[in-house]
């Protein structure tokens, strides 16, 4: 597990919202280290983002760091990221204090969603076979993966239902591989975080 806690999640997260929308950053703003000045850094760092983004509006273009994605390169786009962002860093706080809770379902279901189409999604090609890979939430929602000589792009499926395996050469848009879970176990498994009650 990635050694995150408190003292170290707050001055992350607080730097990610004191970045200009309109640039790259050229490096972390300093974080004050005594408890009560950190927290209202991060309060008023994360209040300069709302303002901002307030300010500029869902479709506003602005730099981003994810590049050739699926995820526009817009402040609507920077607002859905953050918010897992701080999501994420929330569970790490209560990780440190040995109370962490479930994500909301809906924050769950979109930070898979967010990290498919941001994270995986790229113009880059496979440089393999195609191959399609499904995921699947025990919330009843599902994406599929296609990987292919134009790169890899995510979109959403119908949930799934019981269905047989199909012959060979039947069913050409079948997945090649699938995971299913809860929406918070793909997350916690890219951050190596245990699930909460559970070494």
């Amino acid at each position: 597990m990635e050694n995150w806690n408190s003292a170290n999640s707050v001055p992350r997260s607080g730097c990610l919202y004191s970045q200009n929308e309109n640039t790259a950053p050229s490096g972390d703003p300093a974080a004050p280290r005594e408890r009560e000045a950190l927290l209202a850094w991060l309060a008023a760092s994360t209040q300069e983002l709302l303002d901002a983004l307030r300010e500029a509006g869902p479709e506003r273009g602005c730099w981003t760091w994810w590049g050739a994605s699926q995820s526009p390169p817009t402040c609507g786009a920077v607002a859905r990221h953050q918010l897992q962002e701080i999501a994420v860093h929330t569970y790490d706080a209560q990780l440190a204090l040995g109370a962490a809770q479930p994500l909301p379902d809906e924050v769950a279901l979109d930070g898979v969603e967010v990290f498919l189409s941001t994270c995986v999604a790229t113009t880059s090609a496979w440089p393999h076979e195609a191959a399609f890979v499904d995921f699947h939430a025990t919330e009843g929602r599902s994406w599929r993966l296609s990987l292919s000589a134009d790169g890899a792009r995510t979109t959403r499926i119908p949930a799934p239902g019981p269905r047989p395996a199909p012959a060979a050469g039947e069913d050409p848009d079948a997945a090649d591989a699938s995971a299913r879970g809860t929406a918070g176990e793909p997350r916690r498994s890219v951050r190596r975080a245990p699930s909460p009650g559970r070494p």
